[in-house]
């Protein structure tokens, strides 16, 4: 059967049998959804009732395409990154790798359509931790980026997803840092701080990118040597030679 068709099937399935209720329709722990939703017409229904009513349907199906057919359904529902957190709530108890990489990809796509100024760090790390790929987890920090206004706030999208994350993952993450680090740093930013996002990094060459842009905070010899320290317990040579031209071709700066 053609997959759009049995999309169209389990929504309209879904519209009577909600209809068929005299009063709500229980969806599997979801919110209770109001019998008039997807019904034409209906002018304000609560966002999160709506895409209730998209879940159930997407429990309906059991292809992957036809799941994200019907979660992608769910984005003219969705008002923020709260109902774009719950539109990309697994539907199946044990789902399996393809569908999780689907919803991944889902998100990847969407998240930075849902993210602003107002958006809350602990559900861009839920959805964070929906991703299965680490170009798809750098995607979520990134939009994580529109949220961001300094280094303090900077430094709260940066946590790993994983308690056991993958050297790809890491170095991902360092990669990010290095990059995107200097857009929230100028000259009331605390050392500390900067040294904390240093914390992210896996490579040389990372690192002294984020002391590199560290420099528009210092403003004394004393300032330099604190941005200098070593972020790392057993610094290799390479960091520490690195760190001996940084102090060499920067002391002179400052008084």
């Amino acid at each position: 059967m053609n997959h759009f068709l049995r999309i169209f099937i389990a929504l309209i399935t879904l519209t009577f049998t909600v209809s068929s209720y005299s009063s709500e329709l229980s969806a599997d722990g979801l919110n209770q959804v109001p019998q008039r939703l997807l019904s034409v017409g209906n002018e304000k229904s609560n966002a999160r009732d709506q895409i209730a009513v998209i879940l159930e349907a997407e429990r309906r199906v059991s292809g992957i395409q036809d799941s994200m057919a019907i979660k992608r359904t769910g984005l003219a529902y969705v008002q923020d990154l709260y109902d774009f957190e719950f539109l990309t709530t697994f539907t199946v108890t044990n789902p399996s790798a393809a569908y999780q990489t689907a919803v991944g990809e889902f998100i990847a796509e969407f998240v930075a359509q849902f993210t602003n100024h107002h958006s809350d760090i602990e559900t861009l790390r839920i959805l964070e931790m929906r991703t299965t790929t680490v170009p798809q987890a750098i995607k979520v920090k990134s939009a994580g980026l529109l949220r961001v206004r300094n280094i303090f706030e900077y430094l709260l999208i940066l946590p790993l997803s994983v308690t056991s994350p993958s050297a790809n993952y890491i170095n991902g993450v360092s990669s990010f840092v290095a990059q995107t680090v200097p857009q929230f740093l100028n000259t009331y930013s605390p050392i500390d701080l900067i040294l904390s996002a240093e914390n992210y990094t896996a490579t040389v060459t990372d690192a002294m990118a984020v002391k590199s842009a560290g420099l528009v905070a210092v403003h004394s010899k004393e300032d330099l040597l604190k941005l200098a320290t070593f972020t790392v317990s057993n610094p290799s040579d390479l960091y520490r030679r690195a760190v001996d031209a940084f102090i060499r071709d920067n002391i002179g700066r400052y008084p």
